[in-house]
């Protein structure tokens, strides 16, 4: 934990690509978050904006996007308004082996990479 902390603290942003398990976050991401949430003196995640990501069935990751939303209000992320990314990975846009292959999403990945390093920038 004290590995995974120091590297959050040392962190200016993140980028959380998440699965969706029963509509909400996964639960290995909620977990981790947690444990960070309650260090002792200590707010690694505190004003630093994330990205949100994810792809999944249906309507990708939507649900489990908007459940870590919430979360971040309490560990006072900064989420990323727009663009906003989410994949079926079930529609074509992955090959068999998982490899992203659909331009429009691509270019939505690039563009929030581009909006979060430009978040970065301003909390300097």
């Amino acid at each position: 934990m004290q590995r995974i902390a120091r590297q959050a603290q040392q962190a200016d942003g993140f980028v959380f690509a998440c699965t969706e398990y029963n509509y909400s976050v996964a639960p290995a991401l909620k977990n981790i978050l947690d444990w960070l949430s309650r260090l002792p003196d200590s707010q690694p995640l505190s004003g630093k904006p994330v990205a949100l990501m994810g792809a999944g069935g249906g309507m990708g990751t939507s649900r489990a996007q908007y459940h870590l939303r919430q979360s971040a209000v309490f560990l006072n992320l900064q989420p990323l308004n727009k663009p906003e990314v989410f994949a079926n990975a079930f529609a074509g846009g992955f090959d068999d082996q998982g490899n992203l292959h659909d331009e429009k999403i691509a270019a939505l990945i690039g563009e929030q990479m581009n909006t979060l390093v430009a978040a970065i920038k301003a909390t300097r």
